[in-house]
């Protein structure tokens, strides 16, 4: 007979069973590795308000790099999806397929962001960033996730989307 708590090692708490919520509520016992990464990649945009905000003659070049990082980083959610893809199994119904043309699309956007005006550019992104979400809620019971997984990515998408806004109006 095996012990119940060795069920509930910190490792096994990073995921929970699809449709399911951990009772233990596993954000705690989780690293905070992924938080540290996450916030910290805001960053590289604060660092850009600022510089449009000191250098108003850079606004513009500031507003692209800003485009071309929130684009990066748009492009590295879609990878995220196709790596989770390789979680589904044939059970899935032919989610498969439907996730992996999602994950290719963020990058596909991103190379239209920027060679198209830039404030149509940064809409397209920002709007890009929000539909990914929904489909990640949506989906949220098809896969094995990380507790923290989508409430860090609501939270990042919120401060990534209103920089990308911020930047495009001081430019």
């Amino acid at each position: 007979m095996s012990d119940p708590d060795q069920s509930t090692s910190p490792s096994t708490h990073a995921l929970s069973e699809p449709g399911q919520d951990n009772p233990k509520g596993d954000v705690g016992h989780t690293s905070s590795l992924p938080l540290l990464l996450g916030y910290s990649g805001l960053l590289p945009m604060a660092a850009i308000l600022l510089g449009q905000w000191l250098w108003p003659l850079y606004s513009d070049q500031l507003l692209y790099l800003a485009t071309l990082y929130v684009g990066a980083i748009f492009a590295f959610l879609g990878g995220i999806q196709w790596g989770l893809t390789l979680q589904l199994t044939a059970a899935c119904g032919g989610r498969e397929a439907q996730r992996l043309l999602v994950s290719v699309l963020p990058a596909l956007v991103t190379v239209i962001a920027l060679v198209i005006p830039q404030a149509f550019g940064c809409l397209l992104l920002g709007l890009g960033l929000w539909a990914l979400l929904a489909f990640e809620w949506l989906n949220r019971g098809s896969l094995r996730h990380p507790t923290w997984y989508l409430p860090l990515r609501i939270n990042l998408t919120v401060l990534l989307s209103g920089s990308l806004a911020a930047a495009l109006s001081l430019a």
